[in-house]
């Protein structure tokens, strides 16, 4: 559980439900699942059968804090959406100076052209 540090309490129960071993923080508050908690949940909670040659004998049950993860997401949300910033700013600027490249000499030859017009009339 040391490794899990999100995860706040874990159960081992018996195949009729009993509890054998609890470590943790067990208190929690139950609410009816409905508005905003359901859609942003506090915390998860995983119930996973423990089988011993395809038999059931168990369950252990785990209820992990949800913030960490949400940190690290937004985190990660953040760092990709820099990133695709700076990879904006560099092309603009590339394409910029390759526009430039191109331009700068038609702009001459067109004004070489414009001037010699002037010229004739």
């Amino acid at each position: 559980m040391r490794e899990l540090h999100d995860v706040i309490y874990v159960t081992a129960l018996d195949d009729k439900g009993a509890v054998i071993a609890e470590i943790g923080a067990g208190a929690s508050l139950v609410d009816d699942g409905s508005g905003l908690n359901s859609l942003l949940p506090s915390s998860i909670e995983v119930l996973a059968d423990v089988r011993k040659a395809g038999k059931t004998v168990g369950s252990i049950q785990m209820r992990a804090e949800v913030g960490g993860v949400w940190h690290h997401y937004l985190t990660a949300f953040a760092y990709s959406g820099l990133l695709g910033l700076v990879l904006i700013l560099v092309t603009s600027i590339l394409a910029r100076a390759h526009v430039a490249r191109v331009v700068r000499p038609c702009a001459r030859w067109l004004m070489s052209f414009w001037i010699s017009g002037r010229d004739q009339t």
